[in-house]
């Protein structure tokens, strides 16, 4: 192995210990200190590093598979939010931190065709442009009483309470597109990220199984809300497709646990609105991808699933989503729930339409359409649209050409056609996806980085 290469390994290991160092500091009360020895540390660790013979500052650069496994685990640690350092500092913030110092540090060579990232840069422009104007016309009075309290924000360091969410929705959405415009992952690099985003969303579903029946009913899995653990269930259940129908062998036997294992967390979820966002995506995945043996094997699944279902009918009816789409647990009382959040929200919409009302808004509405107008009023629209269009001509752009970009663009359409029952907001498992598969220029030249054996920019099936 490279010298530089051992030295990178080395990094990589120690940056994995000082991450669990600063869990345990969490978890153990005695963070302040912890961090203090642990900065310590790496300060001296670096510094004779870089004073070692034949390795001054101006020569230190990151190999490129570093920050493409940096990426991986921004991914990974994206689809578990529930995995924080502190209070509002979650571990893929940490992953993402590390990507822009691998690409600060990274080595000088010729990459992959850049990404097109300018017609989401733009549409989240817009978003960030609504919300701050918003946040000039905020009611006086708590708009949603029934919830007892709103979320106030919270600050960024310095940032101050009022512009915190904000400086938060520009990281991760132009943050993390700039990021990969400057890290141009090849056709493997896109591959290593969707399955590191599968194995996040697989450990939340192991997660939920282990901890059985929570109150309630509803799984939370390594999510901070049933509704986000069921969404990203459902996207990762045609990330698995994805997955599957791009590669061979072993590569393909783990898309289809990840698929299977997640369609698991979205029945176990309660969140009735992944169903449609499950059947959406496979729609459009099916329209992209074209394939008569693809169309074939989705059939058979369907069908064993049916037969399973008519041997063991307890199977799957027990399950929380199952039983509220068939009106019981708790769902009365969430439907009740909801239509008065919708007739409050309709209310704010009346009186901040077109101004929006700021960030702090965006999660009451059980509307993700709703949730933009209240937020970020007609500009937030505009900027919602021009993400929408971006995403349908690159998915129409993709097709069947790119197998995993097609499912991953399909399972962000399929949340998008479900916007106006589920609010899945702007969190990071959602822009990882957008960033790394939707700004692919597949008209531009060839990746200029052989593709795995296994790894097929065409249907495998």
């Amino acid at each position: 192995m490279d010298p530089e290469a051992r030295r990178w390994r080395r990094t990589a290991v120690a940056i994995v210990l000082m991450t669990f160092v600063l869990v345990a500091g969490v978890s153990w009360g005695v963070l302040p200190a912890v961090v203090a020895l642990a900065l310590v540390v790496i300060a001296l660790a670096f510094s004779a590093w870089v004073a070692s013979p034949g390795h001054a500052l101006p020569k230190l650069r990151a190999p490129r598979d570093m920050t493409t496994r940096f990426m991986e685990a921004t991914a990974f640690f994206a689809a578990t939010p529930s995995l924080k350092l502190a209070k509002g500092l979650n571990l893929s913030d940490l992953a993402f931190a590390l990507v822009v110092a691998g690409l600060v540090l990274r080595r000088r060579r010729p990459r992959p065709t850049t990404p097109n990232i300018t017609p989401f840069v733009v549409g989240a422009l817009l978003l960030a442009a609504g919300g701050l104007f918003g946040t000039m016309f905020e009611p006086k009075v708590n708009p949603f009483p029934g919830l007892g309290g709103v979320y106030q924000g919270s600050a960024f360091g310095p940032i101050p309470i009022r512009y915190g969410d904000l400086f938060r929705f520009l990281i991760v959405t132009i943050g993390m597109l700039l990021a990969v415009r400057f890290w141009r992952p090849s056709v493997r690099d896109r591959w290593a990220v969707a399955a590191a985003f599968g194995a996040g969303a697989l450990a939340s579903v192991l997660y939920a199984i282990s901890q059985g029946s929570q109150p309630g009913g509803r799984s939370l899995g390594l999510t901070t809300h049933p509704v986000f653990y069921g969404t990203i269930s459902a996207v990762a259940v045609l990330v698995g497709i994805g997955l599957a129908t791009s590669s061979t062998g072993r590569r393909r036997v783990y898309g289809i646990i990840v698929a299977g294992g997640c369609a698991y967390g979205v029945l176990g979820s309660g969140t009735r609105g992944a169903v449609l966002m499950v059947a959406a995506g496979v729609a459009f995945f099916l329209i992209a991808i074209k394939s008569a043996r693809v169309f074939a094997a989705f059939v058979g699944v369907a069908l064993a699933g049916l037969f399973v279902t008519v041997l063991l009918p307890g199977l799957f009816s027990g399950t929380e989503t199952i039983v509220r789409l068939q009106g019981g647990g708790n769902a009365v009382i969430s439907n009740q729930g909801r239509d008065l959040l919708r007739e409050q929200t309709y209310a704010l919409i009346r009186s901040n339409g077109l101004t929006g009302a700021g960030f702090r808004y965006l999660a009451p509405p059980h509307s993700f359409i709703l949730g933009i107008l209240v937020t970020a009023g007609i500009l937030g629209l505009i900027g919602a649209i021009v993400i929408v269009a971006a995403l349908a001509l690159q998915f129409f752009s993709v097709q069947n050409r790119d197998p995993m970009a097609a499912a991953a663009l399909a399972a962000v359409l399929g949340l998008f056609a479900s916007s106006w029952v589920v609010n899945f907001g702007w969190d990071r498992w959602l822009w990882v996806l957008i960033a790394v598969f939707a700004t692919v220029r597949i008209h531009g030249p060839p990746d200029d980085v052989a593709v795995h054996d296994e790894v097929h920019t065409h249907a495998a099936w």
